[in-house]
C-alpha cells in the first residue's frame, strides 16, 4: 500500500529475558561430577536391594522410588551433556573457519610485504566442551530451552537476543530473535529479514558491535552500502580524525573515512534517534521484557 519507505535502514539488538533463571544453569564440569555421583548412588542402591533380597528382610528404604528418581535425573543430565556437546561442535566449526581465515590473511600479508605479521599467531580452536559451558536446568521443563546466559546492563541474565530493523520513520521493517550473545554475526541476517516487497535498501547502519570485514562484504554483495562504526568514538576526536586522515588501504580504514565524511556521518548519526528509541518504547513503555510472561498475561 506504499505506506512504508525503505532507503536507509538501522539495525540494533537488545536482550530479552527468558522464562528461565540464570541460577538454574549447570556447567559441563558439574554435569560430569553429578553423573559420576548418580551412577555411584544407583550402583549402591542396587547392591543394597540385592543383599536384602538374599536375606529376605524388608528394607526401611523405598529402593525402587530412590532408583527411579536417580535414573530420571541421570537421563536428564546426559541429555544436557548432549546439548552442550552439540553446541560445542557448532561453535568449533565457526571458530575453525575464522581461524583458517586469519591464517590466510596472515599468509597473504606476509607475501605482499615480505614480513611476518606482528603480534601473536592465531590460536587453533578446541573441539572439546569447556568446563564452564552451561545448560539451563529449567530447560528440562521445556521453558525457553534455547535461551543462553548473556551480558546485559543489569549483569548476566538468561536471555534471547532480539534484532530489529527500522527505517527512518522508526517503523520496524524486519526482525527476529535467537540465542546468540554476540551481534557480530547478525548483520547479514538482520538485513535479509526485511521483505523485498517493501522496496530497495540503499544503506544499512549499525554500531561497532557488528563490525567485521565479512559483514561489510556480505552486505555490499547484496547491493547495499554498509555504514558500520569501526570502534567507539572518543570525545572531541572529530577534528583530529579529519586532520590526520590518510588514504585508506584496509577495509576498516575505508569505513572510517566513510564515517568521517559529511554524508556518511550524517546517516550514522540517525541511528540513535531511530532504532534505539524503538527498543525503549517496546521494553520500557509497553513493558515487553520477558516474552513468556507477556503471553501468559494476554491469556
Amino acid at each position: 500500500m506504499n505506506l512504508v519507505r525503505l532507503g536507509n535502514i538501522f539495525v540494533d539488538g537488545t536482550k530479552i529475558q527468558a522464562s528461565a533463571s540464570r541460577h538454574k544453569a549447570m556447567s559441563y564440569e558439574y554435569m560430569k561430577c553429578l553423573e559420576e555421583q548418580l551412577e555411584a548412588e544407583i550402583d549402591k542402591l542396587l547392591e543394597l536391594a540385592a543383599a536384602h533380597d538374599e536375606q529376605e528382610k524388608e528394607l526401611q528404604l523405598d529402593v525402587p522410588e530412590k532408583l527411579r528418581r536417580r535414573k530420571d535425573r541421570l537421563e536428564k543430565i546426559k541429555q544436557a551433556q548432549a546439548v552442550v556437546e552439540a553446541r560445542t561442535q557448532a561453535r568449533y566449526q565457526e571458530e575453525k573457519q575464522e581461524y583458517e581465515q586469519k591464517l590466510e590473511r596472515g599468509r597473504k600479508k606476509e607475501e605482499d610485504t615480505g614480513k611476518k605479521p606482528r603480534g601473536k599467531a592465531p590460536q587453533a580452536p578446541d573441539s572439546a566442551p569447556k568446563e564452564r559451558d552451561q545448560y539451563n536446568w529449567a530447560a528440562f521443563r521445556f521453558t525457553d530451552p534455547e535461551s543462553r546466559i548473556m551480558k546485559t546492563c543489569r549483569g548476566f541474565e538468561q536471555c534471547y537476543n532480539g534484532q530489529a530493523v527500522v527505517n527512518e520513520d522508526m517503523i520496524i521493517v524486519g526482525g527476529y530473535s535467537n540465542a546468540h550473545g554476540n551481534d557480530k554475526k547478525e548483520f547479514g541476517a538482520a538485513v535479509a529479514s526485511v521483505p523485498q516487497e517493501l522496496g530497495v535498501i540503499t544503506a544499512a547502519v549499525v554500531d561497532t558491535g557488528y563490525f567485521s570485514e565479512q559483514n561489510i562484504k556480505t552486505v555490499q554483495e547484496a547491493g547495499i552500502e554498509p555504514i558500520i562504526a569501526v570502534a567507539r568514538e572518543q570525545h572531541n576526536s572529530f577534528l583530529k580524525t579529519v586532520l590526520n586522515q590518510q588514504p585508506a588501504q584496509t577495509v576498516a580504514g575505508k569505513m572510517k573515512q566513510r564515517l568521517s565524511s559529511k554524508e556518511g556521518g550524517g546517516i550514522y548519526k540517525k541511528r540513535k534517534q531511530t532504532v534505539e528509541p524503538v527498543f525503549g518504547i517496546i521494553k520500557e513503555v509497553m513493558g515487553f521484557i520477558r516474552p513468556i510472561s507477556m503471553i501468559h498475561a494476554s491469556e
